[in-house]
């Protein structure tokens, strides 16, 4: 074959290439819009190295031009005509309220080369109208930037307030957008400014963003809205982190126990326990408190001490053994349980406890043997049971809180006439501290 460069004029390969791009051409027209300006280029191309000779090349020739241009201006024509049909639909089904629709026209519409601002403008706010918050947010976020910058979009007035409330809706993600909200709300309206206001109470509530900004927000937000036990619980949180307890707590007593939900009266009942209080109030915020998260041992046991310190002492071993309940491995719990039943002279439930410890495994992590074999013993004592109390003292270590308990054994003995264990007890004292109160006299 020739080199293109040979062919003469009228030659077969400029009209091969012609008809190559005329396949192209229609093949493309089937769905392949780049496949159409492919066809194009190369019957353009054919026709540039091709001159043919005689009237009956030259009448295929220009037929096949006009063909191509024919297809492709049907081609272009039908896809304005849908794109504009498209449009239309979706612009009447907006005006119904039939969002749903609308979506489906003006997303084909787009598609098929409607790009303008006002079409992208009634898509966007079909997406906010049906809820689809998400899907209209970088649509808004366009043409809210575009507006900055070109006359053409100036008459999208609705564009900002428009998307500070697709950020509302679907809830805002972002620092960008909590500073876009921040900036619009001196743009707003009394009831948008207020909406915001909530929304950015809402958000800086849950991502725990506390600053100077989120406070001012809560702040406002509890103006707004005085019974909400979440903003009190928020601002609660926010000055405990700034060591401000008393007027955190201002903010969590101005309502009543029961006005409270499960997050403000855990902020609640943490502003007590820096409070370190333990009256009836205190009993009233974390028995609410408990009900919600029973496995918060720290309210458990402040629960429990508040109850000791009122000497209602069936009420704290109550809490104690519903916590048990919850967490039967809790040491925590169960150690200060034995405790209240030690001081409440219910003696055998103290020393099951206390037995019970010490088949837990990793009792050591929270008391030592020691701690428990001393507590076991000061049981027994109690019960009058001086042996065994002697033989649990005996396996404790020699520490000083140990000395002071076999001192105390050994005068138990001897008040009961038992000297040889009473000389048990100063012997042992003895040989760890000689100097340890009388006990060098009572030896001798």
């Amino acid at each position: 074959m020739k080199p293109i460069s040979d062919l003469k004029p009228g030659g077969t390969a400029g009209c091969l290439i012609m008809i190559f791009g005329i396949i192209l051409l229609f093949i493309g027209f089937t769905g392949s819009f780049p496949l159409s300006m492919l066809g194009i280029a190369i019957l353009l191309i054919g026709s540039g190295i091709s001159n043919y000779e005689g009237n009956k090349v030259k009448i295929l020739e220009n037929e096949l031009k006009k063909q191509a241009i024919a297809l492709f201006e049907s081609t272009t024509g039908a896809q304005l005509e849908a794109a504009t049909q498209a449009e239309s639909k979706g612009m009447e089904a907006v005006r119904s309220g039939r969002f749903a629709d609308a979506l489906s026209h003006l997303e084909d519409a787009v598609q098929l080369g409607k790009t303008n601002p006002y079409t992208r403008f009634m898509l966007a706010v079909s997406y906010y109208n049906a809820g689809q918050y998400a899907s209209a947010i970088p649509i808004f976020e366009e043409l809210n930037h575009a507006q900055e910058s070109s006359q053409e979009y100036r008459n999208l007035a609705l564009v900002p307030e428009l998307l500070a409330r697709s950020y509302m809706g679907a809830g805002i993600s972002n620092e960008e957008q909590t500073r876009y909200l921040l900036d619009f709300m001196g743009k707003s309206g009394p009831k948008l400014r207020n909406a915001i206001v909530m929304n950015l109470a809402k958000h800086f509530e849950e991502t725990h963003a506390y600053d100077d900004t989120a406070k001012s927000i809560i702040l406002e937000a509890i103006e707004l809205d005085p019974k909400a036990p979440v903003h009190r619980g928020a601002i609660a949180e926010l000055l405990l982190a700034r060591n401000d307890a008393h007027l955190a707590y201002e903010y969590c007593h101005s309502l009543s126990v029961e006005e409270h939900n499960d997050y403000s009266i855990k902020q609640y009942a943490r502003v007590l326990t820096a409070l370190n209080e333990y009256g009836e109030q205190a009993i009233q915020v974390y028995e609410r408190h408990l009900a919600s998260e029973p496995l918060d041992t720290d309210s458990r046991l402040r629960l429990a001490q508040a109850y000791i310190r009122q000497r209602q002492f069936a009420m704290a071993i109550q809490t104690y053994r519903v916590g048990l309940e919850h967490d039967p491995d809790n040491i925590q719990l169960r150690y200060h349980l034995a405790l209240t039943n030690m001081v409440a002279n219910r003696l055998d439930d103290a020393i099951a406890e206390l037995q019970a410890i010490m088949r837990i495994e990793d009792f050591e992590s929270y008391k030592s043997k020691d701690d428990i074999l001393r507590l076991l013993g000061r049981c027994f004592a109690k019960k009058g049971m001086l042996e065994t109390a002697l033989k649990l003292y005996l396996q404790a270590n020699r520490s000083e809180e140990t000395l002071d308990l076999l001192y105390d054994l050994g005068k138990e003995f001897e008040r009961a006439g038992d000297n040889r264990n009473a000389r048990t007890c100063w012997e042992e004292i003895f040989a760890t501290d000689v100097r340890f109160r009388d006990v060098a006299l009572k030896i001798s």
